[in-house]
């Protein structure tokens, strides 16, 4: 969740799910978010 909240943009298009993570969580959008982001920085860096 912290650095969740420290982002300025929050609007990123989730591209998956966990199933340990109810979708109802109160931290299921930081955790999406996130893992969203981290997808992309690293297929932004993969070597090719």
């Amino acid at each position: 969740m912290i650095f969740y909240r420290l982002l300025r943009n929050k609007d990123v298009t989730i591209t998956g799910s966990y199933t340990d993570v109810p979708n109802d969580a109160r931290y299921a959008q930081a955790v999406g978010v996130l893992s969203s982001l981290s997808s992309t920085l690293l297929s932004l860096h993969a070597p090719k």
